[in-house]
């Protein structure tokens, strides 16, 4: 029961605010001076509090006074009588009754989920419900509805979306083998780790949903690492036995994540029912959920030792691959764009190149200098891009710029001396030509729907085009050594291998790529992997035409290098050969004899496997849990993009709480509808007057 104790305002708020005002007074009244004679002091439940008392049956109350936030208040909720007191701009409301009225037809769920969209996806402060522009629109819907709606009770709502979204992930991850990718961010000396999840879903769709955004407190180690993801997947509801794959970066931390992650999988009590299923009776569906990751990539590192076939040229790409790594349960996957600039620095930093690149930067940032400002503006120049040394990318575009005005910039030199680069254009130009292969790759492989075979189609690409180029290229033989020592990490991963055996621009009948003996490692990699494939024989997706799997596609590349007639050359060609078999086993060792399909057609591995749902079932499901792997680990960074406009230096004290909501429903936005329709239609939200 509450206790209101009514007090005088001056003598609760101090002595030193005993402040009168009087007609004799030419000095006009400041806005504190005013709203102490309309508040007063109450005692509810042994707490002061400050109450308006401007007009009666108000309820605001302050329980620490502040005089502005009274004036917006009175300005508000009491603008008749605001405009009686004369302490600020007068409120011009219009009196309601005088207004042309209109019919609109609006649910409560589109209200809130618009409101909700503003302050989530388009970043709006929550104190924004507050503005008096803001009201004026939402002040009639609001009351329509009885909705009381403020800066408070706004991540309510949002909270309560996010939930949904919560239970909406649960019910798609249910039971079905996963991929995970993780990094982690630090801002404002803050730190958050991004948990991705990406499947395939029945329909043949790669799916990616941001499980969460959690701000570490502890040390970034491996084990409070494993602790919190083990946090998320019990919020989830999954067990560890779900997670296939976690794709990284090469950090020391993340690698230690993963083993003691699979280490506590293996031990898992729920493997005792992989182990009593017959390869016989392996289930088509994996559920909805697959990823596809770089450890494909690094298992294809073994494809060619022990291989004896003397019809195609091996290149260094084929020679460089080693035998495969330890098996873990959980495979650690290494992001195939992180691996792409690892390689750009490996050759910049030899000491001939480095000191070059170095001057190159310098004079570029002087471009900007205001002694230029007129050569450029009278010549229309066009400043390069300023280097960044975190971003190898940046110095790639600030040279092919400069390339690209060559004239400009030789002339600019002509003008200023200490700009001339005419003795670096022979750099500048093999620069230019040696790593724009890199630099599309790196582009390439940065999309969403992307499978572990298509990194590797990228990889390639980029390898055969940096081949072809002219032998004076200083870059050219670095490049080469550089790609094909990174390949001995990436391609020792039986996951990527499993994926090479799958597609068939890869392995087809002749194909050289994979040793018999490297064949029966998949083989026997599926076989396990059939294992622990969760049934879902509840779904039936619709059939999809395999006439659309492969379709013609324009070459982006400028020197129309063709990637069908450079695999042709290193693994062979051949012709397809049926064989009947019935077993899972058998199954898979037919692939191996399957029709090729040429590397420069647009093609998509998952719709090619997809349309063969209903023929083979089992090997569907075997191809959805391989190409769900996520090759690279680039959208957490895309979510991380989303703390420039959210965590920002206004809003810098912003809650964990509210700061992971706010993030999971923007990096999640196709859930807000349906996460608010499943909530009104349960009666969780909740609103008062």
């Amino acid at each position: 029961m509450e206790n209101h104790t009514e007090h005088n305002t001056d003598s609760l708020l101090g002595g030193n605010r005993k402040r009168k005002y009087t007609e004799s007074t030419e000095k006009k009244p400041s806005v504190k001076s005013v709203v102490l004679m309309h508040i007063k002091q109450l005692i509810v439940n042994n707490d002061k509090v400050v109450a308006c008392a401007l007009e009666p049956n108000c309820s605001y109350t302050q329980k620490v006074f502040r005089s502005q936030n009274f004036a917006r208040h009175f300005r508000v909720a009491h603008p008749a009588a605001y405009n009686l007191l004369c302490i600020g701009e007068p409120c011009m409301k219009v009196d309601e009754t005088t207004e042309p009225a209109i019919v609109i037809r609006m649910s409560k769920q589109r209200l809130i989920g618009g409101v909700v969209k503003l302050h989530t996806l388009h970043s709006l402060p929550f104190k924004s419900v507050e503005w008096e522009g803001f009201r004026d629109i939402l002040e009639p819907l609001l009351k329509a509805f009885n909705i009381c709606l403020n800066r408070h009770n706004i991540t309510e709502y949002i909270k309560t979306c996010a939930d949904g979204i919560d239970w909406l992930i649960q019910q798609e991850l249910n039971g079905v083998i996963i991929s995970l990718k993780l990094d982690i961010v630090s801002k404002m000396y803050r730190s958050f780790l991004g948990v991705n999840c990406q499947y395939v879903s029945n329909r043949g769709i790669i799916t990616k949903r941001t499980l969460g955004v959690i701000e570490l407190h502890d040390r970034h180690t491996g084990q409070n690492l494993k602790d919190e993801v083990i946090k998320l997947l019990r919020h989830f509801r999954m067990d560890i036995w779900q997670v296939f794959s976690i794709t990284i970066d090469n950090a020391s931390n993340m690698v230690k994540l993963v083993q003691l992650l699979s280490k506590e999988a293996e031990t898992s009590d729920l493997l005792e029912l992989s182990e009593t299923l017959p390869d016989e009776e392996c289930t088509a569906d994996l559920g909805d959920v697959t990823t596809t990751t770089m450890d494909e990539f690094e298992i294809c590192a073994n494809l060619f030792e022990g291989d004896s076939y003397e019809g195609p040229e091996e290149q260094t790409w084929a020679k460089a691959l080693e035998e495969c790594t330890p098996d873990e349960f959980v495979t650690t996957i290494r992001c195939g764009a992180h691996t792409a600039q690892l390689v750009v620095h490996d050759v910049c930093r030899e000491n001939d190149f480095k000191e070059l690149l170095k001057g190159i930067r310098k004079k570029s940032k002087k471009f900007r200098s205001a002694e230029y400002k007129a050569f450029f503006e009278a010549s229309e120049g066009t400043y390069p891009p300023l280097p960044n040394e975190t971003r190898w990318g940046s110095d790639y575009r600030m040279i092919l710029a400069m390339k690209t005005g060559k004239k400009f910039f030789l002339n600019l030199g002509k003008q200023y001396a200490e700009l001339d680069l005419s003795k670096e254009w022979g750099f500048i130009e093999e620069y230019a030509a040696a790593f724009e292969p890199i630099h599309d790759c790196t582009i390439a492989v940065q999309q969403l729907q992307l499978t572990l075979s298509d990194f590797y189609i990228e990889w390639i690409r980029a390898y055969g085009r940096i081949s072809e180029l002219d032998d004076a290229n200083r870059f050219k033989p670095y490049l080469v050594s550089a790609m094909d020592r990174r390949q001995q990490k990436l391609f020792s991963n039986r996951v990527f291998r499993a994926a090479i055996y799958l597609d068939p621009r890869f392995n087809f009948n002749g194909s050289s790529l994979l040793s018999n003996p490297q064949k029966e490692e998949c083989i026997e990699f599926l076989v396990q992997v059939g294992h622990r494939i969760k049934s879902d024989q509840s779904s039936n997706p619709e059939r999809q035409s395999g006439s659309q799997n492969i379709e013609p596609s324009s070459s982006s590349s400028s020197d129309q290098f063709s990637l069908n007639n450079y695999l042709t050359k290193t693994i062979g060609t051949g012709t397809p050969q049926k064989v009947q078999q019935t077993s899972l086993e058998l199954k898979i060792r037919t692939i191996q004899y399957q029709k090729r399909v040429d590397a420069d057609q647009k093609f998509n591995v998952v719709d090619y496997w997809a349309a063969k749902m209903y023929e083979e079932p089992q090997l569907w499901a075997l191809a959805k849990t391989i190409f769900g792997v996520p090759p690279t680990q680039c959208s957490v960074e895309r979510d991380f993009s989303s703390f420039g406009a959210i965590f920002t230096k206004t809003r810098h004290s912003i809650c964990s709480e509210n700061l992971q909501n706010v993030l999971k429903l923007k990096t999640n936005s196709a859930l807000i509808q349906p996460a608010l329709a499943y909530m009104f239609t349960k009666d969780k939200i909740t609103t008062s007057s």
